[in-house]
């Protein structure tokens, strides 16, 4: 099942968005968040990229959780929310069609989510709800 996410965080602690060798990435998180909630591990991509010290408030990003695992799209944003770190939050999380790839094709934009939610479904505030958003 292809699985879109709406994240947020706070960008002070991180190296940007795409995995590096030597600084934490909002791509590593998410992907830490994912192979301990559900035991396997599942490549993120992201809507685009950010540099360091950069916030997001609704980025939009995607991942395949592998066959046989039985939760409701909507629950992965708690699961997730669980194991990551307060300076990054899933805002929500939705099925969207398997062909789907953000860099690619964003099928999934922030219309696709039932939006005004600020929280997740267990009250979790974003560490990065106030922060700066950046602005191309």
């Amino acid at each position: 099942m292809n699985i879109a996410l709406k994240v947020c965080y706070d960008g002070t602690g991180f190296s940007g968005w795409q995995i590096q060798k030597n600084g934490r990435t909002v791509q590593g998180e998410l992907e830490g968040a994912i192979s301990s909630a559900f035991g396997c591990f599942s490549r993120v991509t992201g809507s685009g990229r950010t540099d360091a010290g950069v916030h997001a408030a609704g980025q939009i990003c995607n991942f395949s959780l592998a066959d046989g695992i039985q939760i409701p799209p909507g629950r992965i944003a708690d699961a997730l929310n669980a194991k990551l770190p307060p300076d990054v939050r899933v805002l929500e999380s939705c099925a969207v069609p398997p062909a789907a790839r953000q860099r690619k094709r964003p099928t999934a934009t922030p219309s696709t989510f039932r939006g005004g939610r600020t929280r997740s479904s267990n009250g979790t505030r974003c560490a990065a709800e106030n922060a700066p958003i950046s602005r191309a």
